[in-house]
């Protein structure tokens, strides 16, 4: 560029910086509106970029892939078995450096401080390796460790070796009981390793899969390889399913290879990126408003603009002092509206759900800025493209009419078309919002087979070294309820393994023992009591009693599906099925109602329901129904554990109420972040709206007072007036609706009983649209009717 452009271009930005001064309250609008714009638009790219594009926090980490086997017959994919992954970590591949295998579960922490209960993943010796992550202090573990009677050693988390043990880097002789033996802690992780997401400790796998290494049935591993450089998924596919392929037993498995960040953000990409495009279209909206802003201001610059031309300037000189002021304007904004974001973030972080995938990974990073920075340049070119093309200088017309009203009329007709987009989008993103709003009144509105309200449950994991035998657990599950029992204001407890809600699900085939039918079930066990407590209604027969399990009665309960799938029209009470568990016969006694257990949008399973004292577990929950609120409830329930045994972790204290609002929580924080963006998007449609409608009748205001000097109403001048805004509106919104029925497969897969184009929202829309559109233009009219024809027609 050469120097001459460069002063010229200093002269115009001082330039434009006065103009903007000049008029501080258009200039704290224009700002105001580009800030929102660009603020949200940053702070949500900032969710996306963490979650969605930014590559895993690991070495290479194209190169890691996630496995899962899928069964040829039936094509439902499950987890690997530990035969599988036996199998493919025996030897060294010729397409993949290492097979990590890991298992989550729950284990008592016990020391000097209060028990404490952690995630612990127990994991392959070469999971490190795989990773491609080294401990910051100390080793992973050794293959010896790594098998049936090896040491028991733990490498922990950065938070918890920071947190519980001070985060001194010496390991030498430092042990930690976790689920009453003690392990010698070998190493501590950065602290941005973080997976699988939520762990505190790592332990060896080998003594988790003792004994299984033929049974393929046990299908509870994640498994991840990383490839050798230069190698395609595919060629891994095929090799492993040659292994598998020369083992009879395995021959009904495929492996599929998924890559791992793939994996890892499951099905929030598609919800994600639809906010991040709803963002743009608030940007857009906030692009025209501000144009529609600048080019009115342009417009009243006639009489200015031709006497710089008058006096030499070019075309190109005046679009250059526009663009100035545009840029200038998105500069600011840019400023207070990353900062905005910056500030903001905690805030929509706190607001995402918990189970957001790699949600400790969103920051404002340089990608962040650097997303912030474009949409500011981009903000200002677009903003300022309009009035700067617009620049056409007549300077005998304009200084001859004094205000250049050619231009103004040019410059009101592509205003027109500004605010006729800004209707568009707005209704294209309040249809959005509607939907997805209405979709989650109806997921609220489920009946999820039980009543929530009143009920609390503490969850508990309790350790094999207190309670060893079914003896021990059978005492401990009676001194728990009743301890529970005994809380003021209580009025049942008892205790299940499997809650509803609490996303823990252990499922297997039930089968049908007079005839040859099975089907897959949900198994719960739980004290007598448990479904009368759930107020989960009895359809037929009764369910199981004190008297059942004194008598040692191998009773069930079916719930309505799996009634179905086994008996069909037959009545099942009195009749027999039998599990995996034992293969002991069970005499169905009862159906009750189904229940949705993972969440109110998922499809009630079949369940089957058997007495904890047959079938028992360390991982309970003890319910409770009380009137009490949560804040007296839950610590009296912590505490009613802590007097049965003081050092029993508790893994949580929850009421069901807030299981369930975390089940709907990913759906909830989608439509209130689109409902917030459709608020913004309308708000400033309005502006703009308000804005173009003042604009009119100032082009009209000689016409009006001639209309009312001849006798016509004020009510007619409001007619005339809002009718202009109305007819606006409505174009607006035939092409809003136009792109609602073009983008409606954006969202129909995340809509729960609402189709995508339904009839009663749409038209809640439409109504809204109308109504706001003759709100913003009836001000403006009611000015209108203010106006005196004797001035005017002095004038």
């Amino acid at each position: 560029m050469k120097d001459g452009t460069l002063d010229q271009l200093a002269v115009e930005l001082r330039f434009a910086w006065r103009q903007l001064v000049a008029r501080p309250g258009t200039t704290a609008i224009a700002l105001a509106v580009l800030a929102l714009g660009i603020g949200s638009g940053t702070a949500v790219f900032s969710v996306v970029d963490g979650v969605v594009l930014s590559p895993l926090p690991y070495p290479q980490p194209e190169r890691l892939l996630h496995v899962t086997l899928v069964d040829v017959e039936q094509r439902n994919e499950l987890p690997v078995a530990p035969p599988a992954y036996l199998l493919w970590s025996a030897d060294s591949r010729r397409t993949v450096e290492g097979v990590a295998a890991l298992t989550s579960n729950g284990m008592d922490l016990v020391g000097a401080a209060e028990p404490e209960h952690v995630e612990a993943a127990a994991v392959g010796h070469r999971f490190f390796d795989v990773m491609g992550v080294r401990p910051a202090h100390g080793r992973g573990f050794l293959a010896d460790e790594d098998r049936a009677g090896g040491a028991p050693v733990v490498v922990l988390s950065h938070a918890l070796w920071s947190g519980r043990f001070g985060g001194e880097p010496s390991l030498a002789g430092r042990t930690v009981r976790l689920g009453g033996v003690a392990h010698a802690v070998v190493g501590v992780m950065p602290a941005d390793f973080d997976f699988p997401a939520g762990s505190d400790v790592w332990v060896p796998l080998g003594p988790v899969i003792e004994g299984m290494e033929d049974v393929w049935g046990a299908l509870f591993l994640d498994a991840v390889v990383r490839l050798r450089p230069g190698v395609a998924a595919e060629e891994a596919r095929a090799e492993l399913a040659s292994v598998l392929a020369a083992v009879p037993d395995a021959a009904r498995w495929e492996p599929v290879l998924t890559p791992l960040r793939e994996r890892l953000v499951g099905d929030v990409r598609a919800p994600l990126l639809l906010l991040l495009g709803a963002v743009a279209l608030v940007l857009v909206v906030a692009c025209a408003n501000v144009g529609g802003l600048l080019l009115a201001r342009a417009a009243g610059r006639g009489r200015e603009l031709s006497l710089r031309a008058a006096l030499g300037a070019g075309r190109g000189r005046l679009a250059m002092g526009l663009l100035a002021e545009s840029v200038l304007l998105a500069a600011a904004a840019g400023a207070l509206g990353v900062g905005a974001a910056v500030l903001a973030l905690d805030a929509v972080v706190t607001l995402a759900p918990g189970d957001l995938p790699r949600g400790a990974e969103i920051a404002v990073d340089a990608r962040v800025l650097a997303f912030g920075l474009g949409a500011t340049l981009l903000t200002g070119l677009v903003a300022g493209a309009l009035p700067a093309v617009r620049v056409r200088p007549d300077v005998a017309g304009a200084l001859r009419e004094g205000e250049g009203q050619t231009a103004g009329r040019a410059a009101g007709r592509t205003r027109t078309l500004l605010v006729t987009g800004q209707v568009a989008v707005t209704v294209v993103l309040l249809a959005g919002a509607a939907l997805l709003g209405r979709s989650f009144l109806r997921l609220m509105s489920q009946d999820v087979g039980f009543d929530a309200r009143g009920v609390a449950a503490v969850e508990l994991d309790l350790p094999g070294h207190a309670y060893p035998d079914d003896a021990s657990l059978l005492r401990a599950y009676g001194e728990l309820r009743d301890a529970a029992a005994r809380i003021p204001g209580v009025e049942e407890a008892a205790l299940t393994r499997n809650l509803p809600l609490a996303g823990r699900r252990l499922g297997a085939p039930v089968r049908r023992e007079d005839v040859d039918a099975s089907a897959g079930a949900t198994h719960v066990s739980a004290t007598p009591g448990y479904l009368e407590l759930m107020r989960t209604t009895v359809v037929r027969g009764r369910s199981f009693t004190e008297a059942d399990v004194a008598e040692g009665r191998p009773v069930a309960v079916l719930s309505e599906s799996l009634a179905r799938s086994l008996f069909g029209p037959v009545d099942p009470v009195g009749r027999s099925v039998t599990t995996m568990f034992g293969n002991e016969s069970m005499e169905v006694v009862g159906v009750v109602r189904d229940v949705r257990h993972a969440s109110p949008g998922t499809e009630p399973g079949p369940v089957l329901y058997r007495p904890l004292s047959h079938w028992t577990s360390r991982g309970v929950h003890v319910v409770v129904r009380s009137s009490l609120p949560p804040g007296m409830l839950l610590p009296a329930l912590r505490q009613a554990v802590r007097s049965v045994d003081p050092q029993q972790a508790i893994v949580e204290v929850v009421t069901l109420d807030t299981l369930l609002s975390r089940t709907v929580a990913r759906p909830r924080f989608y439509a209130a972040l689109l409902a917030s963006f459709a608020g913004v998007a309308l708000l400033l449609s309005m502006l703009g709206f308000h804005a173009l409608l003042a604009s009119f009748v100032h082009q009209r205001q000689r016409e009006i007072g001639i209309r009312m000097a001849l006798g016509a109403s004020a009510g007619r001048v409001r007619r005339m007036v809002v009718g202009r805004g109305l007819a606006l509106t409505a174009a607006g919104l035939v092409a809003g609706m136009a792109g609602v029925l073009a983008l409606h497969r954006v969202v129909e897969g995340l809509l729960f009983g609402v189709g995508s184009t339904d009839v009663p929202t749409l038209a809640a829309v439409v109504v809204l649209t109308l109504a706001t559109g003759a709100a913003a233009a009836y001000p403006v009219a009611r000015r209108a009717t203010r106006t005196d024809p004797a001035e005017v027609m002095r004038g």
